[in-house]
């Protein structure tokens, strides 16, 4: 074939699968569909056989701004430390310190909590943050390459495949600014609790220090649709 033919009908699959992208996107936010969720999480973080384990409670709101609460409850050392998220906004409290601090932009790229997320990783709308295109269309999945509309994100794009039935990520690879991958998040455990999908846990590896973070989900404690004022989620709140 003509290779001005192939790159005519190349450029063509690009464009439709670009398109098809943005369906994607709005439908793996659409699966987080409730209007406020809570639960208890363990965060494990495993770094040069080192093993530390911290527990919080999470809570979060749907609405013209997406409101989302972290309270630490142990080791002692950190219980009540909390982290506060409106919009693109994030605070974040230090009860050692009884300091309430608003995180500068390249704040929000650093470590959480020691952890493998940053703090930019709990704050992701892959609608209002996203463009993309469709690499592959699995029997099963669709493999997207998702860029931040952010610029100042830590990462120049991400690789994500998504569950055609779920439309869960499963699993996430980041890549720098020189197209090195250096960060793959994977879900495990992806069941339905109460009617909704969701992954039980989420683990983070980074693939440069080889350090890993792991996020399970005390399943009894997850809970949809309940009321909660937008009050709770203030940053005079997070001093209790």
């Amino acid at each position: 074939m003509n290779r001005v033919v192939m790159f005519f009908l190349a450029t063509i699959s690009i464009s439709v699968f670009a398109g098809d992208a943005s369906e994607i996107l709005q439908n793996m936010k659409d699966a987080q569909d409730y209007k406020t969720s809570r639960a208890a999480y363990a965060m494990i973080i495993e770094n040069k056989g080192k093993t530390t384990t911290m527990e919080f409670e999470g809570y979060h709101k749907k609405g013209e701004k997406d409101l989302q609460l972290m309270r630490f409850t142990s080791p002692p050392r950190i219980e009540d430390t909390a982290i506060l998220i409106k919009g693109e906004k994030i605070w974040y409290y230090n009860k050692r310190s009884n300091r309430v601090r608003l995180l500068s932009k390249s704040a929000k790229k650093g470590s959480m909590m020691g952890s493998t997320f940053s703090y930019n990783d709990l704050n992701i709308d892959y609608v209002e943050d996203f463009t993309g295109e469709i690499l592959e269309d699995e029997k099963d999945h669709y493999i997207l390459k998702i860029y931040p509309v952010d610029r100042e994100r830590n990462y120049r794009y991400i690789v994500a495949r998504v569950n055609k039935e779920n439309f869960i990520e499963e699993r996430l690879e980041y890549y720098d600014k020189n197209e090195v991958r250096y960060k793959v998040m994977v879900t495990e455990n992806v069941k339905q609790v109460k009617d909704r999908w969701t992954a039980i846990r989420v683990i983070m590896t980074d693939l440069i220090s080889g350090k890993i973070t792991r996020i399970e989900t005390h399943e009894k404690s997850l809970d949809f649709d309940f009321e909660m004022e937008d009050s709770e989620f203030s940053e005079k709140n997070l001093k209790k």
